[in-house]
């Protein structure tokens, strides 16, 4: 799987019925296979891996053997991984990244493919929404969300994978702002705006309401 994992529960947290409710309206946009715990001791929310690159494509070594150091293979000249599927041997898998990972978004496709040891995988992830340099959600030009008074100075993965029942990871790249070392700042308007009294009983109300 891949998403995000923090090691400690949010700050400014918004009422677990506020963040139930956004959920209910992205339901229909959300993958079947997304699976969140926001308000935990250790808060996360997750996705399959070929639900949530971006990009994805399988090789054999043998593609792979003989680049020399500052050759990459399969990316294209605008510097995306080049999907390619077609080792999967399944023509029901879409042959471009959106319409892929809508397809795996489902268990039911999910379940029939598995990853195999002898193989090459690579995975593209990128986020256009998100500024590393201002650690903020920029969701139009006018709107943004800074990020840093809710996180609880955890930093963010820029990129993640994990075996979900061992839990050990395979790679985690971890992104670091140094305003995440003045996490104890006071919160926006908009965390203002959204948390509340309940804020203290949030795990007991979500736990509620799943």
């Amino acid at each position: 799987v891949t998403g995000q994992q923090f090691g400690r529960p949010f700050r400014n947290a918004p009422s677990s019925r506020v963040v139930k409710r956004g959920l209910d309206l992205l339901k229909h946009k959300l993958p079947e296979t997304f699976d969140c715990d926001l308000f935990s001791e250790e808060p996360r929310f997750e996705h399959p891996l070929l639900a949530g690159c971006q990009h994805f494509r399988i090789d054999r070594p043998v593609d792979v053997e003989g680049l020399s150091d500052g050759d990459i293979h399969g990316i294209g000249d605008d510097g995306n991984v080049l999907e390619d599927t077609s080792l999967l041997d399944d023509d029901c898998v879409p042959k471009d990244g959106v319409a892929r990972r809508k397809y795996f978004a489902k268990n039911c496709n999910l379940e029939q493919h598995y990853f195999e040891p002898d193989l090459v995988y690579t995975f593209d992830f990128f986020a256009n929404f998100f500024s590393p340099a201002r650690h903020r959600l920029e969701l139009t030009p006018f709107f943004s969300i800074d990020l840093i008074p809710y996180f609880n100075g955890y930093p963010l993965f820029m990129s993640m994978a994990k075996e979900q029942d061992s839990q050990e990871y395979l790679w985690a790249t971890e992104m670091w702002h140094k305003r995440l070392l003045s996490y104890d700042e006071s919160p926006g308007r908009l965390a203002r705006f959204f948390s509340g009294a309940e804020s203290t009983e949030n795990s007991d109300d979500w736990n509620d309401a799943k």
